[in-house]
C-alpha cells in the first residue's frame, strides 16, 4: 500500500469521525429540523495520533503499520449526500465540505484487516 492511499484512507476515518460527532451534536440539538444547508468546516493545526488500532472488515487488505507521520498542507473533502442514525435519530449532511490544513497525523501499531 503506498502512502498516498494510506494517507486517503487515514483521512477518510478522520472525517468520518467528525461526521459522527458533528451528527450527534445535530441530533441531540434538534433532531426535528429537515432543512437543507450547505456546510463548510475548517481544521487548521490539528494533531492526530492513532496508536495501537486495529480496524476489521469484510475484503479490506491486511495490513501493519509500525510507526509513520503524514504531514497535510491542505486537503478539502466534498460530501454531497450522507444520512446515518444515531440513537435513533436521523441525521443527514446535504453538501459538507471539510478542509484540513497544517495537520500532522501519527500512526502507531495500527492493523487493518484479518481477525
Amino acid at each position: 500500500m503506498n502512502g498516498r492511499v494510506l494517507t486517503r484512507i487515514v483521512l477518510a476515518l478522520l472525517v468520518g469521525t467528525l461526521l459522527v460527532s458533528a451528527g450527534a451534536a445535530t441530533a441531540l440539538a434538534d433532531s426535528a429540523a429537515d432543512t437543507e444547508t450547505e456546510s463548510d468546516v475548517t481544521i487548521d493545526g490539528l494533531n492526530v495520533e492513532l496508536e495501537d488500532v486495529h480496524v476489521a472488515g469484510d475484503g479490506l487488505p491486511e495490513r501493519n503499520i509500525e510507526d509513520r507521520t503524514y504531514t497535510i498542507d491542505e486537503q478539502t473533502i466534498s460530501i454531497d449526500g450522507v444520512e446515518m442514525t444515531i440513537n435513533g435519530a436521523d441525521v443527514s449532511f446535504d453538501d459538507l465540505s471539510v478542509t484540513i490544513s497544517d495537520s500532522t497525523i501519527t500512526v502507531e501499531n495500527v492493523t487493518i484487516g484479518g481477525e
